[in-house]
């Protein structure tokens, strides 16, 4: 069993990546995105693991998104892809440049990998109302797998994270979403996943755990 410190100290070490040069990344790479294989048919996003720019305007990185996704690489095997630099594209928004390669190379992973199921991982900030949003378009992002989001929300409340939403913030609703095309090309249960600032705060550890602990054991249960 990994000990909870261990875990805490690697995302911390994960997110490092991304906390280059002011949350920019490291701008010496020759391309904004990485993909890491895993073992499973389960695939996580963390596209706004970066600054980045929409419609012109700065926007945060949201915080240890990046971390998170690689750190549940590590303990569960799910294949993964996020954002490693600043390049100056939205990828859950714009549709052209490297948000259109990296919203195909997403439906390219699914298809070669035949993947099961899709997670775009984000972060909100912590005066929202809810501790988790999970974004579905009210039920269209999942092809028939409706039950997925109560299950979701089971997992959540085991490890007493209660405020849980479907579609009350974030919708995935809009065809320039990340989940919304995913779903649409590939016909496999996509889901954005949007996590309180709360749960991403390095000054709590022990809500970073429970958060950690809550995404891989509901990777494990889909798993198969």
């Amino acid at each position: 069993m990994v000990d909870n410190n261990e875990i805490y100290k690697a995302i911390l070490d994960y997110e490092k990546e991304f906390s280059d040069n002011g949350y920019n990344g490291d701008l010496t790479k020759t391309t904004s995105f990485t993909y890491i294989k895993g073992t499973i048919p389960i695939l996580l996003s963390a596209p706004h693991t970066v600054q980045n720019f929409r419609d012109g305007k700065y926007k945060s990185a949201e915080l240890l998104t990046g971390g998170l996704v690689k750190i549940l690489h590590n303990l569960t095997g799910c294949h993964i892809i996020y954002k490693n630099k600043n390049d100056g594209y939205d990828f859950n928004y714009d549709e052209n440049g490297t948000a259109h390669d990296y919203k195909n190379k997403i439906i390219n992973i699914i298809n070669k990998e035949n993947i099961k199921l899709f997670f775009d991982i984000h972060g909100m900030s912590e005066d929202k109302f809810l501790d988790i949003d999970l974004g579905t378009d009210f039920d269209n992002n999942l092809n028939n797998h409706n039950s997925i989001p109560m299950i979701i929300k089971h997992f959540f409340e085991e490890q007493s994270i209660m405020n849980i939403g479907f579609d009350q913030i974030f919708t995935a609703q809009g065809t320039r979403t990340i989940t919304k095309n995913t779903s649409l090309n590939t016909k496999i249960p996509s889901i954005q996943i949007e996590i309180n600032k709360l749960y991403r705060d390095v000054d709590n550890p022990e809500n970073i755990i429970k958060l950690i602990n809550v995404l891989k054991n509901i990777i494990t249960h889909f798993k198969d």
